[in-house]
């Protein structure tokens, strides 16, 4: 059958003007798909921004997806810089330690899957260009990808350096003084007999030095508290430089301290207190200007518990004073 030529082009005009539709359909779509994406995108970034903490969003590569604006205010970096970008290679000291810690995690992720991979929030120290340190918790979770694998991993930070500080403060006002900053009487007591205990479980030496300082009362009502306040921080001051870092200084109570000497017997913690007591006398404390200890010595024995073995000590200390102050006495 003949199709004569007008009907011909009737029907190439019709497949024209359906392909041009279908064409302007597609683009359409496509408009439409793009601009879903871009809503999709600008959702994604106002409801991270809405939460008060930082987030950062990674894929299993390492690579940043999104961060949110308490992100950028945090490390000091803009989103434009590091989104696309590998964790590792970030100029930021900050980030840069960031990204070892979450690298490790995903490394991890790839190799034994989401079942070997902990939950537990990560506790980590960041030093910035300014050298300051933070303390921060990073809360995290993976996501999984539309093949059911793993697609990456989600992190909100937490800024902790301010209650890790005020823990640090209640711990050490539980254990320290407050003039003296030296250990204190209810540390010393739990110490002792923790100390007491090892020595006696590993067959070690154990020695303590009792002191006080010597007319300390005349000192107080001479000069006033606020000079005998000064003598007690400076005697525990110099002690505390003259001491190993093994041995610990306490403060018993008012001008008596006590000192706890491990692995060391008689004969060496004899020594030891010898040399403190020169040192003390050697030393110049303004107003008062000559202030001397006195030193009891003794070491732990086998039937010893903590009231016995400070309790020879404390005599050992009242010896040193009945024999003229500023002298080391011992018992056995």
């Amino acid at each position: 059958m003949m199709i004569n030529g007008y009907l011909l082009i009737s029907l190439l005009l019709i497949m024209f003007v359906i392909l041009l539709f279908n064409f302007y359909k597609f683009k359409k779509e496509r408009e439409s798909l793009q601009e879903l994406i871009e809503e999709k995108n600008k959702m994604e970034e106002f409801m991270l921004n809405l939460i008060p903490k930082p987030i950062f969003i990674m894929d299993i590569t390492g690579r940043y997806l999104n961060v949110n604006k308490q992100f950028e205010d945090f490390f000091n970096v803009q989103r434009e810089v590091i989104v696309g970008k590998d964790i590792k290679s970030v100029e930021n000291r900050e980030l840069e330690k960031l990204g070892k810690i979450i690298d490790m995690e995903l490394k991890g992720a790839r190799k034994y899957g989401l079942n070997a991979v902990s939950s537990k929030p990560l506790d980590i120290s960041l030093r910035s260009q300014d050298f300051d340190v933070k303390r921060i918790k990073i809360s995290k979770a993976f996501f999984v990808n539309d093949k059911g694998r793993i697609g990456g991993i989600v992190g909100i930070i937490e800024d902790i350096t301010e209650q890790e500080k005020k823990i640090s403060d209640l711990m050490k006002k539980a254990i320290l003084d407050e003039l003296t900053m030296v250990y204190n009487r209810r540390y010393f007591n739990l110490v002792v007999n923790e100390e007491i205990e090892r020595a006696k479980r590993y067959q070690q030496k154990l020695s303590i030095i009792i002191f006080d300082v010597d007319f300390f009362k005349k000192i107080n009502d001479t000069y006033g508290h606020q000079t005998g306040d000064y003598v007690l921080k400076k005697l525990s001051n110099i002690i505390k430089k003259s001491i190993r870092t093994t041995d610990m200084l306490f403060r018993i109570g008012g001008e008596e301290f006590a000192i706890l000497l491990p692995n060391t017997d008689l004969e060496a913690a004899l020594k030891v207190a010898e040399k403190l007591c020169r040192i003390v006398e050697g030393t110049r404390f303004d107003t008062v200007k000559k202030v001397t200890i006195s030193m009891g010595v003794t070491e732990l024995r086998q039937d010893d518990d903590m009231e016995s073995f400070y309790k020879r000590g404390d005599k050992a200390l009242y010896q040193a004073k009945e024999n003229g102050r500023n002298r080391v006495e011992s018992k056995h």
